[in-house]
């Protein structure tokens, strides 16, 4: 993804599909899981497999059987940030900088992402990320705003909207009444390492996670 406001960092987005799915002839997977890599373009890539292996071409995912290469900029045609280029990944619709999987420009409406498209189908849905869980990335995906700094906005999509399953982040982990208002919506409230390994599995279904103040190292659970 092209971020041009910040350096590239590691930023991982994993859209988890776990349940609903059709027996078919040729086992269909159980998981879909979506990485994001931020500021992750050809070129950063080539410069990884340099940087790691002495040579271009040279990463795991650069072997796998299926490639396919999707163009991220605006819908002006100009370099996006993390919100106009992960629209253009969750929704496969340009949109100006700053806006969250709205069709602006446009008539502003609603842009369907993968996750909603995917919990339609009856399928588990996730998101997590190194960043701030409200960050502009894994908000393309479960959230509708005009701009991405619309953080309630960004919190409130989740909790009564698209209801992700699990989301993990960075951010508000403490925060009193933050973690009252995700509970009173029906999510498990997770804080750090500890509460986390603390779940039940088995019977958890919708599980938020907020650890620390902001962007976690991989993973954000440390």
């Amino acid at each position: 993804m092209v971020e041009v406001t910040k350096t590239v960092a590691t930023m991982v987005l994993a859209l988890v599909l776990a349940t609903g799915l059709t027996s078919t002839a040729q086992a269909a997977p159980r998981y879909v899981i979506f990485f994001i890599g931020d500021g992750m373009g050809p070129e950063q890539v080539k410069a990884a497999g340099i940087y790691a292996y002495g040579q271009a071409g040279t990463l795991f995912f650069e072997s796998l059987p299926y490639k396919a290469e999707l163009t991220n900029y605006t819908a002006s045609g100009g370099i996006p940030d993390s919100a106009a280029s992960g629209t253009a990944l969750a929704t496969g619709v340009k949109v100006g900088t700053f806006v969250v999987s709205l069709a602006i420009p446009g008539d502003g409406n609603e842009l369907e992402t993968l996750l909603e498209y995917s919990k339609a189908r009856g399928k588990s849905t996730g998101l997590v990320t190194t960043s701030t869980w409200y960050d502009a990335t894994p908000a393309t995906f479960g959230a509708h705003e005009p701009t991405r700094m619309n953080f309630g906005g960004i919190w409130g999509d989740y909790l009564y909207q698209t209801r992700p399953n699990v989301v993990f982040g960075g951010g508000g982990g403490t925060d009193p009444i933050g973690i009252g208002i995700t509970a009173t919506a029906g999510y498990t409230v997770v804080t750090d390492r500890a509460s986390m390994q603390e779940l039940d599995t088995e019977t958890e279904t919708m599980v938020f996670g907020g650890f620390g103040p902001g962007h976690r190292s991989f993973g954000p659970c440390q």
